[in-house]
């Protein structure tokens, strides 16, 4: 909620002043951050940590090398956080459908979307599973952002995006949640975030250079081709999970 505020409100900044007045006035938040994080207390260990970190990250590797359905998700995490990439060109987009000043709307209305999703995430997870909830969401976002960008049109911006954003990670991290060892949960989250990093960098780059060719459609298409490559993974983890019971250790938002 606090996205789509801040959104709605740097669009009517940028257009009643200038992007530079909006950049500036980022910066605060970003300050108050620093301020809170100085105050976060270390949580405390409850286990001895291993005393060999290679031997502790080797573990986690195996781990998700070994465990099909752990692999996939974790594929399926890295994939669907490189489209956020999209997040970046989008506006190119939007702005030439939409005026200045109705890009923070936009960026609102998405945010907002977001919100809702996440608030219903737990009601549909519980009664559908998280399986089910990932890879019909992927579908929807995947069929509305393909006919934003295919014929544009002054609706288009309502569709692009992940308008199934919020239920859909949700059920990401319950899956993969599911699936971490307690013992070594933390390392293969962050390995799943480092894979994530890598292919949000050459996603974007390739993405950059689609768009300095070819132009802004074809440069989001790319990454919606790329994201694309989760929906069979989501399939397959959907087709063997059915011997997991609907909703179980699901993760709230």
């Amino acid at each position: 909620m606090a996205l789509a505020l801040a959104a709605a409100i740097g669009g009517m900044v940028a257009g009643a002043w200038s992007l530079r007045v909006v950049v500036v006035l980022s910066v605060v938040p970003q300050v108050l951050c620093v301020l809170v994080a100085l105050r976060v207390r270390e949580p405390r260990v409850h286990d001895p940590l291993e005393s060999n970190v290679l031997v502790h990250l080797g573990s986690a590797v195996r781990g998700i090398r070994r465990h099909p359905v752990l692999r996939r998700m974790t594929l399926v995490s890295a994939l669907r956080y490189s489209s956020e990439s999209a997040a970046q060109l989008s506006p190119v987009f939007v702005a030439g459908l939409w005026l200045l000043w109705a890009l923070g709307l936009w960026r609102a209305f998405g945010h907002g979307v977001a919100f809702v999703g996440f608030r219903v995430s737990g009601w549909v997870i519980g009664r559908v599973g998280a399986a089910r909830t990932l890879l019909f969401g992927e579908l929807f976002d995947n069929v509305a952002n393909f006919v934003a960008l295919v014929k544009p049109t002054v609706f288009s911006p309502v569709l692009l995006g992940s308008p199934a954003y919020g239920m859909s990670t949700i059920a990401q991290q319950t899956l993969l949640q599911r699936e971490f060892t307690d013992r070594e949960r933390a390392t293969m989250g962050s390995l799943a975030s480092l894979l994530g990093s890598v292919l949000y960098a050459l996603v974007a780059l390739g993405a950059g250079l689609v768009a300095d060719r070819w132009g802004i459609v074809p440069a989001l298409l790319a990454i919606q081709a790329v994201v694309l490559i989760a929906l069979p993974l989501a399939w397959w983890v959907h087709a063997h999970a059915s011997s997991l019971p609907a909703g179980a250790g699901t993760v709230t938002g």
